[in-house]
Formats: structure tokens, C-alpha cells, sequence
């Protein structure tokens, strides 16, 4: 069947599925007859009601309009198994919903239209006790109830005093399942705005906080206003190293991002003139000033973004205030960040509410997210920062993505599912560096091949509710990805006509009505809109990528032709699913363009274009420098390299901060001059082994697929020494991961002594220093002398031990956090002498 009228048949089977979807678990009422239902006459029709009397008359049919009736229905939950949980953990009790960001929890606690398409604004009251304990246990603590909406107004219950009744009001006309509310003793709370970033700072201690319910909400005004503060005023020299500790997360992949983007720089071997120094000094200078002006600009239109917002939340149990206040620090730079780069938020407040009880991680509501309390985390523990940030960054793309927008059948959920993954993955590459996101990318791309087998295509015809939790995972982690690959495909245009024109555009429409009053976004509508802005046809790529299954695997050799001076790459393609065994998971043929980065003798690299448009083909590239063999084993070679490193080392001296074991940082100067220093940590270098194969070489690596445009396996076959000069001298992280892959695969010494290197650099990204610590447990074999083992217990004696003057012997420094990258690559490296 053709994909056009696929997704035709796709929209009217799905459309049939939501009219039967109606016809179950709805609430039937008779109007008794005594019931006089008075029609409305003429002199009383509201301009609303005449329009549509206009309208019905211009059609030719005559329409009477009645009064509405409301209708109150008294229920009782009696012992909810779903929908609504009851959590007891120890003397703390919660009580809260099952959300979902599709119909099928709200139902079961409210009677109510529970569809997707169906949307209104709602008046909630919640009668709840005014505390919880009791006077003979000797606590008491008062409950609080976080719920969509924004808080109208909190009173005590007019015929008990002993509780209190909460009314929310949301304004944002929402679907019912989106609704959801906590009750518990969230005696913690924080009021978050744009005083967070009034210095800029992503993670600052932020303002004082408040007790009780939060900030502007009522029942904040009298509860336990004391409490919290003491917690916040308690400050000792480890809270002072803690704050070191987060602000050097920023700081050092600020300091990361700037050394991709960077590039080589200097070129190898050659020292900057004077006058060039000067000129270079007074262009950063000025570049630095309008980089303040422009930081200071943006800060003040965070602030403004923020403050927009009537009120943004946290709440937690009791005692938790500054593990509370750190994690959430970073919330108002989220809200802020995705309001100005694709719309204004839609609810007028936000809430967090950290606690105990949940089946899942995250729960999205509208304006509301329940987590886990796993992700709060005080000052000085730093591992969970990362995955805490990427998890709650999502929940607040799903904000827009989720709950304001939702998909207009079953079959587009994979795009609301996906624009949240892309929106919340662009936050990850402001907030935390572009090497962060670059690894993560890359990351997310490999688990994505490894999980497509027998997998369903993430669009298809007779798509049902995704309710499986992998299933969910698997589309929102292949939705995501498939988005990022449609971004490249736009850009091929232009740089500027890429998702970060269209996602803008959709919330636009949904603000102008352009999407119906369900809000509801459709795969064929997006495409247009794709394909319209970009010009690029995007047929084959929907239908590869969304409607279809599977990834490709490549795999690529070269050879070099001498007589035509041509690289000849040999492309062979198979998909995850070769061998899958599921019906609808049949392996398919990719196609597309994909590029081939060589970096040629003389240092440049040069990018090439494959068409890729058969299973088996053969490319011929040309080559752009005069062929020349590249000596490596020479003393002459080996000289230049530590001259070009040294340069590197004055260049980057603030980066590597001057200590005396900084010496050591540096991957070509480490062992290549002193013989003692070298056989006492057995450092081979390429060459020595193998001087006949390292000598033919024409050109350094090869890279496929720099730019990540694909999600593919990639089998690429090259000399390890090759794989050795990618990850000495590619800045980008991706490639300096592939590197790292593939040297563990090639086991040599010179290859141990290359990761040991990278370990020792303080310069790499950290992820890659772990990786390359953890691929040295590769190399502790009999076969090469256990040098893998030798590396690592070296690496730990220079970097991270002192030795005692009195017994010789070598002691572990006392912890210090400052250092985020040294932190996680001590850690890897204990990870690996472990194994």
C-alpha cells in the first residue's frame, strides 16, 4: 500500500477507535420527565447562541437552543486500586493521582469526558484534614494539597475547624487526564523566580525560602514561616566546598564546549608572533565585553520570562529544605530557557512536588510534576546532578509537549513524544555544555540500534495506546533521536531552517486556534510544515524513519588508489532486523546522503558526500593533498609532535591551571622524552612495533558520519594507530568516543599507552577520560604483560596519591570535589583496577 494512502486509511481507523473509545466508561443520565427544559427565546440569546442560530438558518436548518442543565453527581471511591494511591511511609502519608498523558487513570477517580480532544477549564476543591498526626504521639504536622491549576483560595471547612479546604482553579482550557493532585505533609517548600538569575547563575543558592505551601499561594502565610529558615542559615566550610563543587559543573563544561568549538587552533609546531598575541588579545577582550553585554541582556530577559509566571514551586517532606533548594535551583533557567527559544509558558504557575510512593519516576500533569524523591540530592553530592537535570528537564518540556499539546490520534504520539526528547535535549546543551549533549546524543543513538529489533514502527495504521512502559521508552527515545536526524536533514538548506523554526510555529498555532481546540498536532501537518520551511522532501525519510523499522548497519573499508590519488570506500548495509523474527519488523534499505571526513596529511580535513542508495556500493574520493607518506616513526616526527604539544600546553595554560602534576596532562609530551620515565610506565609508541604499515599510511583517519545524521551502527575498518590519531587530535567528543571503542577492540600496548594518555589529560571531557580508564581493563592480559593493569595503578599513584616522606609509601589524597571531571575519571579508574 502506498504511505499516502496508508496515512489516510491510518487517520479513519484511529478516528473510529476514539468514537468507540466514547461509547465505554462514559456516565449515562435520564432526564426524569417532571424535568422542564425551557428553550431560549430570541430576546435572551446570547451573541454566542445567535451566532449559531445564524448559523444553522444560513444552512438551512432551523436549530432551537435550550438552557443547559448542570448536573451534580455525588460518588465514593471505596477502596481505589488504580487512579488514586494511598502511600504510607512510616509516619508520612500521601495521597495521590495515577496521571497519564493519555485517557485512562482519570476515570477512575472523577467522572468526567476522559478524551484527549476534550478540553475545559476547571474549579477543584479539595477538603483534606487540617494536620496529620496527633496530639498524644507529639506530632503534628498540617497537610497541603498541590494540584493542577492555581491556587484561589484556602479556608478552613465551615462546619469542622479540624480541616481545610484547598480550591485550584485552571484557567488553560486542559484534558482530563491530564489532571492530577498530591496531598501530604509538604512542610519543605520553595518559592523559585527570577532573582535565580539575577547573576546569572544556573546554580545558585537562590533566595530564602519559604514554609509551609509556597510563595503566593495563601496557606504559605501561615504555617511554620520559621522552619526552613534555620535549615538555609546553617552554613559550614564543607557547604562552602559544595557550592565550588556546583558551580564547577557549569563551569567546566563551559570550559569543554569552548575547546570543541575552538577548534586546533595553533597550528602544530608553530608559536604565535607577538603581534598576532596582541592583536589576539585585544579581539578577546572586545569579543569578552559584548559576550557580558549580551550575558547581562539575556539575564535580564530570563528574569523577566520568570517573574511572567505567577508562581513556581517545590515541595518535599519535612527536612529536606536544602536538598530541596539545590535540586530544584536550576528550574527558573528551564522555564526561562524554553520560553524565549519556542513560546510563553502555558499555565500561570508550575509545581514540583518530591515524594514518595510513585510506580514511576515522573508523573506530568498540567502545571504540575510529582517525582521521585531519588532525584533530590544535597550540595555535596554531585553524582546524581546530570540525570537528575535530563529527567526533569523533560517533564518540563512535556509542559508544552504533553500536556498543551497533545497528539491528534494514537499514531502521532510518537511527535508530541519526540518534541519534548528534542526540546528537553537542546536545554541539556545550554545547561550543561555541548560536549554533554554531543555524548548523550551519541549515546542515545547506540541504544536506540541496539533496541530497534522486532520492534513496531513508532507510526503506524491501527496504532493503539502505548501503555507498556517499554514501549513508552522506546518511542520516546526513538522519536527524539528520529527528530534530531530530521533537524540535519533540514539544515541541508540552510542553517537556519531547522526544527528551531518550526517548533516555534507550532505553538504559535496552537495559541491562534490553527490547531483546533483540542490542540492536537498531526504527523501529516507537521511534515508539510517541514517540508514547507525547509524545502526538502522528506517523503523517503518519513518513511524510512517513521513509518518504518529497524536501523541501518554499515559497514565500511577503504583503500587508496595511487594511480587516481582516490580514496575507495567499500559500503555494505544490513538492518537491526535482519534477523528479526516479528511480522512487522522486515528489514528495510536506508537511504540518503552521508558524509566522509578525511583528514589528509597536511592537517585539514576534508568532508565528501556519499549517496547512499543500494545495499553494496563503492565511492571513489578524492584526494586533495600531493601524496607523501606520513613518517611516525621517526625521531623527526616524534620531535615535532612534542614541539606541537608544547605549544598547546602555553596556549591552554589557564585550562590546565598550572600545577606541577598539569605536567603530565598533555597526551604527545607525556613519556616521549625521558627514557627512565618512560620504561618505568612502559609507554610504547606507535611505531615501534610495526614501522612498515605506520609508515605507508597517506592521510591520518578517516571519519564517517562526523555530523551524526544518522543512527546507524557503523563498522568502519582502519589501523588502530589511525583510531590513535583520531582521539589525540579530534576535539569532538563523538569521535573521541568512537576512538575509545575501537581501541579497546584493537588490543597493543602502544594502544594501552594511547588511553593512558587520554586518562591523564586534563583537558579531555571527563566521559571520555571515564571510558578510556575503562577500556584499560581491556589491556590487564597475560599476552601484553597485564599493561593495562601497570596504566591504571600508575594513573592512580601520580594523580591521586602523595607519598608519605617518613615510610615511603603512597597514601590517597583527601577528597577534593572542586574538580567535577577528576572526580568521576578517580572514580572510573577504581572502577577498572576493580575488574
Amino acid at each position: 500500500m502506498a504511505p499516502d494512502s496508508r496515512r489516510k486509511l491510518l487517520r479513519k481507523i484511529v478516528s473510529q477507535q476514539h468514537d468507540s473509545d466514547l461509547d465505554r466508561g462514559n456516565l449515562e443520565i435520564s432526564i426524569p420527565p417532571e424535568v422542564v427544559i425551557e428553550a431560549i427565546s430570541d430576546d435572551i440569546v446570547t451573541s454566542g447562541a445567535e451566532s449559531s442560530l445564524t448559523t444553522a438558518t444560513a444552512a438551512g436548518a432551523a436549530e432551537v437552543m435550550y438552557r443547559s442543565i448542570k448536573v451534580r453527581i455525588e460518588f465514593y471511591l471505596v477502596d481505589p486500586s488504580s487512579g488514586i494511591l494511598f502511600t504510607n511511609t512510616g509516619d508520612l502519608m500521601t495521597v495521590h493521582t495515577e496521571t497519564q498523558m493519555y485517557p485512562s487513570s482519570t476515570r477512575l477517580w472523577v467522572p468526567c469526558m476522559d478524551n484527549i480532544h476534550e478540553r475545559c477549564t476547571w474549579d477543584l476543591f479539595y477538603t483534606v484534614p487540617a494536620c496529620l498526626g496527633s496530639f498524644d504521639s507529639g506530632m503534628l504536622l498540617p497537610l497541603t494539597v498541590v494540584s493542577v491549576g492555581e491556587l484561589q483560595s484556602l479556608v478552613v471547612h465551615p462546619k469542622d475547624p479540624a480541616r481545610r479546604v484547598f480550591r485550584y482553579v485552571m484557567t488553560t482550557a486542559t484534558p482530563a487526564c491530564t489532571l492530577g493532585f498530591v496531598v501530604g505533609p509538604f512542610t519543605s517548600a520553595y518559592t523559585l523566580d527570577g532573582s535565580l538569575l539575577a547573576n546569572g547563575a544556573e546554580m545558585g543558592d537562590g533566595k530564602e525560602p519559604t514554609n509551609g505551601a509556597a510563595g503566593s499561594e495563601e496557606e504559605e502565610k501561615d504555617t511554620d514561616k520559621n522552619k526552613g529558615a534555620e535549615d538555609v542559615l546553617q552554613e559550614d566550610a564543607a557547604d562552602d566546598q559544595a557550592d565550588e563543587v556546583m558551580q564547577s559543573l557549569d563551569a567546566d563544561d563551559t570550559q569543554q564546549q569552548q575547546q570543541h568549538e575552538d577548534g586546533d587552533g595553533v597550528a602544530e609546531g608553530q608559536e604565535p608572533s607577538s603581534e598576532s598575541a596582541e592583536a589576539a588579545e585585544a579581539a578577546a577582550a572586545e569579543e569578552q565585553m559584548m559576550a557580558e553585554a549580551k550575558a547581562s541582556h539575556n539575564s535580564k530577559l530570563r528574569k523577566a520570562t520568570v517573574d511572567a509566571i505567577r508562581g513556581v514551586f517545590a515541595f518535599t517532606y519535612p527536612g529536606l529544605q536544602e536538598e530541596l533548594e539545590t535540586t530544584c535551583s536550576f528550574i527558573p533557567e528551564a522555564l526561562a530557557f524554553h520560553s524565549q527559544e519556542f513560546g510563553s509558558y502555558p499555565y500561570a504557575t508550575y509545581k514540583v512536588v518530591f515524594m514518595e510512593g510513585l510506580r514511576v519516576p515522573v508523573v506530568t500533569c498540567a502545571s504540575l510534576t510529582l517525582l521521585s524523591i531519588d532525584f533530590l540530592h544535597p550540595r555535596a553530592v554531585i553524582e546524581p546532578v546530570y540525570e537528575t537535570r535530563r529527567c526533569l528537564g523533560l517533564a518540563i518540556a512535556q509542559q508544552w509537549f504533553g500536556t498543551y499539546i497533545v497528539a491528534e490520534t494514537w499514531s502521532d504520539y510518537w511527535l508530541v513524544s519526540g518534541l519534548a526528547g528534542y526540546v528537553a535535549g537542546l536545554f541539556v546543551r545550554h545547561n550543561l555544555g555541548h560536549n554533554e549533549y554531543r555524548y548523550r546524543l551519541k549515546r542515545d543513538m547506540t541504544r536506540l540500534c541496539h533496541a530497534d529489533v522486532n520492534q513496531r514502527p513508532i507510526s503506524y495504521a491501527e496504532q493503539g495506546p502505548i501503555m507498556r512502559a517499554d514501549d513508552v521508552e522506546f518511542v520516546g527515545l526513538k522519536a527524539a533521536v528520529v527528530l534530531h536526524m530530521l533537524d540535519r536533514r533540514m539544515m541541508k538548506g540552510g542553517m537556519s531552517l531547522g526544527l528551531h523554526r518550526i517548533v516555534p510555529k507550532i505553538l504559535v498555532a496552537a495559541m491562534s486556534g490553527d490547531l483546533g481546540a483540542s490542540n492536537a498536532v498531526g504527523t501529516t501537518w507537521f511534515l508539510k510544515m517541514c517540508r514547507k520551511v525547509s524545502g526538502v522532501d522528506l517523503k523517503t525519510f518519513a518513511d524510512q524513519w517513521i513509518f518504518g523499522t529497524g536501523c541501518p548497519v554499515f559497514h565500511f573499508s577503504y583503500a587508496f588508489n595511487r594511480k587516481k590519488l582516490a580514496v575507495e570506500i567499500t559500503m555494505h548495509q544490513e538492518s537491526t532486523n535482519s534477523k528479526a523474527t516479528a511480522p512487522w519488523a522486515k528489514p528495510q534499505l536506508f537511504s540518503g546522503q552521508m558524509t566522509a571526513r578525511i583528514r589528509e596529511a597536511d592537517g585539514t580535513p576534508y568532508e565528501h558526500i556519499l549517496d547512499i542508495h543500494e545495499a553494496t556500493k563503492r565511492f571513489e574520493v578524492q584526494f586533495n593533498t600531493k601524496y607523501k607518506r606520513i613518517r611516525r616513526s621517526t625521531k623527526r616526527f616524534h620531535k615535532r609532535q612534542i614541539e606541537a604539544a608544547e605549544a598547546e600546553l602555553s596556549v591552554n595554560v589557564e585550562v590546565l591551571g598550572g600545577d606541577d602534576e598539569e605536567a603530565y596532562s598533555n597526551i604527545a609530551l607525556f613519556g616521549a622524552e625521558d627514557e627512565d620515565e618512560k620504561r618505568e610506565w612502559r609507554v610504547v609508541e606507535w611505531g615501534e612495533d610495526d614501522e612498515e604499515s605506520l609508515a605507508s599510511a597517506t592521510f591520518e583517519w578517516i571519519r564517517m558520519d562526523p555530523d551524526l545524521e544518522w543512527s546507524s551502527v557503523i563498522h568502519f575498518e582502519q589501523p588502530d594507530f589511525m583510531w590513535a590519531a583520531q582521539l589525540q587530535k579530534d576535539r569532538d567528543v563523538a569521535a573521541q568516543l568512537e576512538a575509545v571503542d575501537a581501541l579497546q577492540h584493537l588490543p597493543s600496548s602502544a594502544a594501552s599507552t594511547t588511553l593512558m594518555r587520554t586518562v591523564m589529560d586534563g583537558r579531555v571531557f571527563y566521559r571520555v577520560r571515564v571510558d578510556a580508564a575503562l577500556a584499560l581493563a581491556r589491556f590487564a592480559r597475560p599476552s601484553l604483560g597485564w599493561i593495562g593493569l601497570h596504566h591504571l595503578a600508575k594513573i592512580y599513584a601520580n594523580r591521586y596519591c602523595i607519598e608519605n616522606s617518613a615510610s615511603n609509601e603512597l597514601l590517597p589524597k583527601p577528597n577534593n570535589f572542586a574538580n567535577v571531571g577528576e572526580y568521576f575519571t578517580q572514580k572510573a579508574v577504581l572502577a577498572a583496577l576493580s575488574n
